[in-house]
Order: structure tokens, then C-alpha cells, then sequence
């Protein structure tokens, strides 16, 4: 494969990933009528399949920031953690304020 044809392989993955949660956001917000916690932080497990020499994408997992714990000690020296609990702190005061609006 191509160097160029990787590239755009990357950007099309990208873009699926981004469009994707972009309308799961939406749809949160829309039916639970609050903030969604996804804006923060999420992992998002995607699955590729190539079919008649094209890529498909589909989302197989979606895990929040609050869940991502599992994966603690493989970053732990690298100060995502710490981001991570930042991430966490805003959706809660966001959701706090939220709530406190209402």
C-alpha cells in the first residue's frame, strides 16, 4: 500500500471515529437533557474489515473517562492520569451546574 493511499485510509477512519461520536453526543444531550460526559474523555474501539478492497468501519465499544481505570497502568508514567482526573472534575462541575440550573 501506498504512503498516500495510508494517509487517506487515516483521515477516512479519523473522520468516521469524529462523525461517530459527534452524533452520539448529540444524541445524549437530546435525550438525557444534560451535558455529555463523552465531550471530556472517551475510548472509542472501532473495528476495520476490508471487502472488495474497500474499508469498513464500525463501532464496536464505547468506553467513558469514568470507566478508563483499566488501562491505569499502561499510562501511568506518561501523566495521563492526571488529565484524566482533570477531564473527570470538569464533567462533574459541568454536571453539578447543570443540575443546579434546573
Amino acid at each position: 500500500m501506498s504512503s498516500k493511499q495510508e494517509v487517506k485510509n487515516r483521515k477516512e477512519l479519523t473522520c468516521f471515529c469524529a462523525n461517530v461520536l459527534k452524533k452520539l453526543i448529540n444524541m445524549e444531550k437530546e435525550e438525557c437533557g444534560r451535558p455529555s460526559t463523552m465531550k471530556q474523555l472517551v475510548r472509542v474501539d472501532v473495528g476495520v474489515m476490508k471487502v472488495d478492497g474497500k474499508y469498513h468501519y464500525f463501532v464496536n465499544e464505547i468506553t467513558r473517562a469514568f470507566e478508563m481505570y483499566l488501562f491505569s497502568k499502561m499510562v501511568r508514567d506518561h501523566g495521563f492520569l492526571k488529565i484524566v482526573g482533570h477531564a473527570a472534575l470538569r464533567s462533574i462541575k459541568e454536571l453539578i451546574e447543570y443540575s443546579r440550573e434546573k
